[in-house]
């Protein structure tokens, strides 16, 4: 199964708010590595994107030796880093960090536009962006994975 055209609807998000295009790049990531792997694809990954590029990556060395996987493993790292900095608030009420295995829980980003105290900077959704642009490039230049 392929599902490009909800890849691609993911990621043409133009006049959205830097929070929606993000959370968009991260679908597509998860759906293109998902189709990738057909069903061979782990039913433990859920939306856990950094497990996710870390085995995509091993699994693709195993193919081709002459592959370095430690751009994306690196990448894999930042990203618990940086999804972690972003702040949501739950059904009961309360504020944490966003879960590393969890990034659809960035739709319940408490924004530092809406309140003060722990919230999520803006600053910090930039850093995710960068990085995820980066995680993108990776897995269309290196590993050849059509995002």
């Amino acid at each position: 199964m392929t599902r490009k055209a909800s890849r691609d609807s993911f990621l043409r998000r133009e006049n959205s708010s830097q929070l929606a295009i993000v959370y968009g790049k991260l679908v597509a990531i998860e759906l293109a590595i998902k189709d990738d792997f057909g069903e061979l694809a782990s039913l433990y990954w859920n939306h856990k994107i950094h497990e996710m590029l870390v085995d995509f990556a091993d699994a693709y060395s195993q193919k081709n030796q002459n592959i370095s996987v430690s751009v994306i493993k690196s990448y894999a790292a930042q990203f618990q880093n940086k999804l972690k900095k972003l702040v949501c608030v739950y059904n009961d009420n309360h504020k944490s960090h966003v879960p590393i295995n969890s990034y659809p829980h960035m739709r319940y980003v408490v924004h530092e536009n809406d309140e003060r105290g722990f919230v999520t900077k803006e600053n910090d959704i930039k850093n995710l962006e960068v990085l995820v642009d980066n995680i993108i490039n990776e897995l269309n230049t290196r590993y050849g994975l059509a995002i």
